[in-house]
């Protein structure tokens, strides 16, 4: 059923991600960050490539639902370490969320 195929892609977005990255020639560091986005700490050798691929995702997901995602202080974004990040960096973009969306919007 449809329902089914949705499920399924879902399931295994990552993995369809990255095999789409190597069928249109991008290079393999690209494919690994993408690859290994969920767990960036087990790329093999691109681990700031792919934690910066999680926090971009996870920033996008929450500009699109601030619901999604609850971080602060006592509960800093795992990649924000992984980065080198501060907590005041990641929630000043957090705080842009309106601004972000419209110069989306308006590019699009």
């Amino acid at each position: 059923t449809d329902a089914e195929i949705i499920q399924a892609a879902d399931d295994h977005r990552v993995v369809l991600a990255a095999r789409l990255i190597h069928a249109w020639g991008m290079t393999d560091r690209v494919a690994e960050a993408v690859q290994y986005q969920l767990n960036p700490e087990q790329a093999p050798n691109c681990v700031l490539q792919a934690a910066a691929v999680r926090l971009a995702m996870d920033l996008a997901m929450n500009a699109l639902d601030p619901n999604t995602m609850s971080f602060d202080e006592s509960n800093p974004h795992p990649m924000l370490a992984v980065l080198g990040l501060y907590s005041e960096q990641f929630n000043t973009i957090a705080r842009h969320r309106d601004e972000i969306l419209e110069w989306v919007n308006s590019t699009t």
